[in-house]
């Protein structure tokens, strides 16, 4: 059986990140076949609709965010992400190892929604990022638009998901984006 780990809606695709025994954490998009032979047919905000094999449909319902127990600041988490200049940031391998793991409190720090130029998605907006977030430490802000990391473009969420679970094994990572309406890029050195 799936869990819902977290949705993405748009108006080009939406999808969800579900988490099972046999596939731990994978991004799934509206109307794709699931492994089980399932099809994911509805997406909203804090649930989804799976079409089973047999016909039936399960509804999967996001865990209760007023459950998930954010992590406090202690002197130990303070110096896992440390500002050293105006666009550069040092990262604790093991802060950025704990976040990629725990992708469920991850996805409820801050919501992406798909950013569109042109009908084409050339990035995602992030917005609701909760005080004291992972996004926060890093220096993102409510209404950036994530459109490169590492040089390549975040325009699919399966990409966006793809590339977020490949940074523990990242030592430098670059993260372009607009800023009211500037471009600019975001440095981190993990270490």
């Amino acid at each position: 059986m799936y869990v819902l780990i977290g949705t993405i809606e748009g108006e080009q695709f939406s999808g969800a990140v579900l988490d099972s025994p046999a596939n731990p954490q994978a991004f799934y998009r509206l109307n794709e076949k699931l492994p089980d032979g399932s099809r994911l047919i509805k997406v909203k905000r804090d649930s989804v609709s799976l079409k089973r094999a047999d016909g039936s449909v399960a509804e999967l319902q996001m865990l209760d965010e007023t459950k998930i127990v954010m992590a406090t600041p202690s002197a130990d988490s303070s110096t896992g992400v440390r500002q050293v200049s105006k666009d550069k940031w040092m990262l604790d391998q093991r802060e950025v190892a704990a976040s990629t793991e725990n992708m469920n409190q991850i996805l409820t720090q801050a919501r992406a929604l798909p950013y569109m130029e042109a009908g084409k998605t050339v990035g995602f907006r992030i917005t609701e990022i909760v005080a004291g977030s992972l996004y926060e430490k890093i220096g993102l802000k409510n209404g950036d638009v994530i459109q490169k990391v590492n040089s390549q473009e975040v325009d699919d969420p399966g990409k966006f998901f793809q590339l977020y679970q490949g940074l523990k094994e990242e030592k430098s990572v670059t993260v372009d984006l607009m800023r009211n309406g500037q471009r600019q890029t975001l440095n981190y050195e993990i270490r």
